[in-house]
């Protein structure tokens, strides 16, 4: 027996799945949603931070329904 190949893994999906399919979207998807997860475990500040977000968007969209 010969040395193991060592290199780039190969892509588990077939070059046709790769394409923008509701499978491949949505699996695109869940990475993303994942790395950023674990992006917000690592540094909780960050969710801090988009919290305050929301709210000040909360706020602005309550303030302008009562003006209206």
């Amino acid at each position: 027996m010969g040395p193991i190949p060592v290199g780039p893994k190969p892509d588990p999906l077939p070059p046709r799945a790769q394409a923008h399919t509701p499978v491949a979207d949505a699996l695109a998807a869940w990475r993303a949603h994942d790395a950023q997860s674990r992006e917000m475990k690592r540094d909780p500040s960050r969710l801090e931070i988009i919290k305050g977000y929301v709210h000040n968007i909360a706020r602005s969209l309550q303030l302008a329904r009562h003006r209206s």
